[in-house]
């Protein structure tokens, strides 16, 4: 068997989004209500009035989705 020279491989780079990063929000229902989020884990109001299973962020862009 011969030795076959390999094409130069590309160095791969990780890029990072030029935005600041993001802030924690300020949470205003009580710790007993927090649960994780059911699509991205973060920590919303899942529990009492105004509650649902996915974060505002993860409900919007689930709600966009429909709209198309």
């Amino acid at each position: 068997m011969g030795v076959t020279a390999s094409a130069p491989q590309k160095e791969h780079s990780v890029t990072t989004p030029a935005s600041a990063p993001a802030r924690p929000q300020l949470v205003t229902w009580a710790p007993s209500q927090t649960g994780p989020c059911a699509l991205c884990h973060a920590p919303t109001c899942k529990y009492g009035v105004g509650a649902s299973p996915t974060c505002p962020r993860c409900a919007e862009a689930r709600a966009a989705q429909y709209r198309k």
